[in-house]
């Protein structure tokens, strides 16, 4: 009775394994999945869901940064921001990642973690964004792809709010690349180049 009609369909059809296993072992097991590119369906309450949505946002970066570990170490001069794309992956640094709470009636419900947001205003307050350049500038586009994944949830088929919502997100790719600027410098920018909604 807990579960939604229609929740079995197409279960029939799937492929693959299935795997049982706590919420840090499932970290694991999402890691592997995607080094290996794997299509997952993980079923896990509230709390371990959001958990796993944090940890899976922040190991991009991580194996980006190895990955450039192991190129200077036998002396090969690319880099793997350029490279992650390559090879067909299109995880960021959390930016793309969403996690969704299906309920029983009403609109799903989309959540995003906000760790980075208050790691960054600690450095702001310390006065050094960067920790001595051991750290990239904050990225806001994580909260905007939110925001958009909200906006449309909640505009179903509205082409203009797709439209402008995209836009802006394109105009979030274009100012935070591989060197993402400062905060108040990048939050300057967003400002020039996003036109306000109506306006």
């Amino acid at each position: 009775a807990l579960l939604p009609d229609g929740f079995f369909d197409g279960m029939d059809q799937w492929t693959g394994k299935i795997e049982q296993h706590i919420s840090d072992t499932n970290y694991g097991i999402l890691i592997w999945d995607l080094i290996n590119k794997q299509d997952t369906i993980v079923l896990a309450t509230d709390l371990d869901g959001d958990r796993l949505t944090d940890l899976m946002a922040d190991i991009s970066d991580p194996l980006r940064a190895f990955g450039d570990m192991v190129l200077k170490h036998v002396g090969n001069d690319k880099r793997m921001s350029n490279l992650w794309s390559d090879m067909g992956y299109t995880t960021g640094n959390g930016r793309d990642m969403t996690s969704v709470m299906h309920r029983m009636s009403g609109p799903p419900i989309h959540e995003q973690t906000l760790g980075s947001a208050d790691a960054m205003l600690l450095r702001l307050l310390d006065g050094d964004e960067s920790m001595g350049g051991t750290k990239q500038p904050y990225d806001p586009r994580i909260h905007f792809v939110l925001i958009r994944d909200a906006y449309l949830d909640a505009n179903p088929g509205n082409a203009a709010v797709k439209a402008y919502l995209d836009d802006a997100l394109a105009k979030f790719d274009k100012i935070y690349t591989d060197t993402r600027p400062g905060f108040l410098e990048g939050y300057k920018q967003l400002k020039e180049a996003i036109t306000p909604w109506g306006a």
